[in-house]
């Protein structure tokens, strides 16, 4: 009986709630995108698919940047033809950093101006984001019509 009473205990102390969970990462940059006055982004699948291809490559080869040493993965544009089966005409950037949280690596990109505008760009309408450990990519997109490139211009 006492076991009873104090897993009882236990329970309203611990509550049925789930532990928090980290911020989604689209959540937080369209915050900061409402703050600044600019729309929101959805969330793109195949860009996020991107993303979590190119982090896994990069932690799995041991390097960081936009350009991969794998042929037919060299570029973001080749990157995202892979997940789409077919060139895309729309324009995008990616973004990288190295984080620990989803706060984290928007922070690091709203301290370097380049990607601040990249965040902040009012012709961005979708993104993509993933992590393997703290490597953090993002893909952002504009609508259809516009061809693609890397970010840091």
């Amino acid at each position: 009986m006492r076991h009873l009473a104090l897993g009882l205990l236990l329970l309203t102390a611990c509550g049925e709630r789930e532990p928090p969970r980290e911020p989604d990462f689209v959540d937080l940059l369209n915050g900061y995108r409402r703050a600044a006055g600019v729309a929101a982004v959805s969330k793109d699948e195949v860009l996020a698919r991107a993303a979590a291809a190119h982090a896994a490559e990069m932690a799995r080869l041991g390097y960081f940047g936009h350009f991969s040493p794998t042929p037919g993965n060299r570029t973001p544009d080749d990157r995202l033809a892979q997940q789409l089966g077919r060139p895309d005409d729309r324009r995008y950037q990616e973004l990288l950093a190295v984080a620990d949280s989803p706060a984290a690596a928007l922070a690091t990109w709203k301290a370097k101006p380049a990607h601040e505008r990249a965040l902040l760009d009012p012709e961005h309408a979708v993104a993509g984001v993933a992590h393997r450990g703290r490597c953090w990519v993002l893909l952002l997109g504009a609508t259809a019509g516009k061809h693609g490139g890397v970010t840091d211009r």
